[in-house]
């Protein structure tokens, strides 16, 4: 016969309850997306914060970059792009809700 290359399941998963057992059961890393998030958050937020700290000490303007009169500055441009943002979350969220629905 063939060998059983399945791989057994592991066993379930306990969380402590109660206290502040519950922040921590956040940055466990097993069972949780937070740290895989931080991965992809946590450079861009470093970024973006290096980019305003230098743009408040001028450090932006000996590069020719000039973010006073950015587009997002225009608030036409931002009511745009909040409403855009605002439908593809309703409408992912919507379209979730029906498909688990359609599963039941």
């Amino acid at each position: 016969g063939q060998p059983n290359l399945a791989k057994p399941l592991g066993a379930m998963i306990v969380y402590q309850s109660g206290g502040r057992h519950h922040l921590l059961n956040v940055f466990t890393c097993t069972g949780s997306v937070f740290p895989q998030a931080c991965f992809i958050a946590l450079p861009c937020a470093l970024i973006s914060a290096g980019l305003r700290v230098a743009q408040n000490k001028g450090g932006l303007v000996y590069l020719g970059l000039n973010l006073d009169e950015a587009i997002l500055q225009d608030s036409s441009a931002w009511t745009g792009f909040s409403v855009l943002v605002g439908f593809f979350a309703i409408f992912r969220t919507s379209h979730s809700y029906a498909r688990f629905w359609d599963g039941c």
